[in-house]
């Protein structure tokens, strides 16, 4: 499957740094204040966590591709309709 986004993996360099991909490129870059998010006011330790999480983003949709297939293969289950598979 073809992936929509840019390809993992991606890494968060720290407070007020772009996350970037495996070359260097800037994914994902903080606003103006050096802060990742929806625009509150996080503590520092929060928005790196926040910049973590956005940079685990193609592991974690990796994760639950491979979930998904196993429980699709558990005796009584299928695929799912209702799975949006289209990320």
């Amino acid at each position: 499957m073809k992936t929509k986004h840019t390809a993992g993996p991606w890494k968060a360099w720290g407070k007020g740094s772009a996350i970037t991909d495996a070359n260097g490129a800037g994914v994902v870059f903080p606003d103006a204040n050096g802060r990742f998010g929806s625009g509150e006011r996080f503590s520092d330790a929060e928005d790196e966590a926040n910049a973590r999480l956005i940079a685990a983003a193609p592991e974690l949709l990796e994760t639950a591709r491979v979930a998904l297939e196993r429980i699709e293969r558990l005796p009584g289950t299928g695929p799912k309709e209702h799975c949006d598979k289209r990320a």
